[in-house]
């Protein structure tokens, strides 16, 4: 039987588990981008809409009172979408 010194094999092993750590994160990374740019943009269609509607039903104003609550905290929103949000408030529920 052939002895090995492992210790020249646990480098490499340290290296293809941060490469597979970096590239989970990275992956996650463009995950959590990829789901903040859709809930950005479906936030902005339905309130956009609704606010073209001149009306808003109160299950559909919590919907997106919530929608605008994961986007702006939970994935770390700018605030862009505060404005359209007070607008929407500001709708008639129906």
């Amino acid at each position: 039987m052939i002895s090995r010194d492992n210790s020249k094999l646990l480098p490499n092993t340290m290296l293809s588990n941060q490469s597979k750590f970096v590239k989970n994160n990275l992956t996650s990374e463009r995950k959590i981008k990829k789901h903040f740019h859709r809930q950005k943009d479906r936030i902005k269609y339905l309130g956009r809409r609704f606010i073209r509607d001149g009306k808003i039903d109160f299950d559909d104003r919590q919907d997106l009172i919530d929608m605008h609550g994961v986007y702006h905290n939970a994935l770390g929103g700018n605030g862009n979408l505060d404005k359209l949000m007070e607008e929407v408030m500001e709708l008639p529920v129906k």
